[in-house]
């Protein structure tokens, strides 16, 4: 169906992804950990029909959400640019990433999928925006 590319409405699936995993009992697939929120797990879905619809075929559609793109657009601008870069370095030092779009997630900024985000991420950032060769390094695409 690839319906998510005719939609071009990435929040609107990834929502539905996250409420019905959530719903389900799993961990949040976006790694969100939002303090005080109640989910109703009444029902995941209008009918039992759309529920065993989704849990049997939702995994032929590729991974969850835009899991992968947190990595490096670690500031929800639709694009990675050295601003990714800049606020990934920033938060590896420790500073405050306050008013700065910073994803709080577990994934955000590891771009060498290495469960950290620091310098080295940073860096692999920086050249990937530059539209440098990523042959050859850390780089990871979940």
């Amino acid at each position: 169906m690839d319906a998510k590319k005719i939609w071009n409405h990435d929040a609107l699936f990834d929502y539905m992804d996250r409420d019905m995993a959530i719903k389900k009992g799993d961990a949040d697939p976006f790694g969100y950990q939002v303090v005080g929120e109640v989910i109703d797990v009444k029902g995941r879905a209008y009918s039992d029909f759309q529920e065993e619809m989704w849990d049997t075929y939702r995994a032929n559609y590729g991974p969850i959400g835009p899991l992968f793109s947190y990595r490096y657009d670690v500031n929800s601008s639709s694009a990675t640019n050295t601003t990714d870069a800049l606020l990934t370095l920033r938060n590896s030092l420790g500073l405050s990433m306050d008013s700065t779009g910073w994803r709080v997630q577990a994934m955000t900024g590891d771009s060498n999928c290495d469960g950290a985000s620091n310098s080295t991420d940073a860096l692999l950032i920086l050249r990937f925006s530059l539209g440098l060769s990523m042959g050859e390094t850390s780089w990871c695409e979940e």
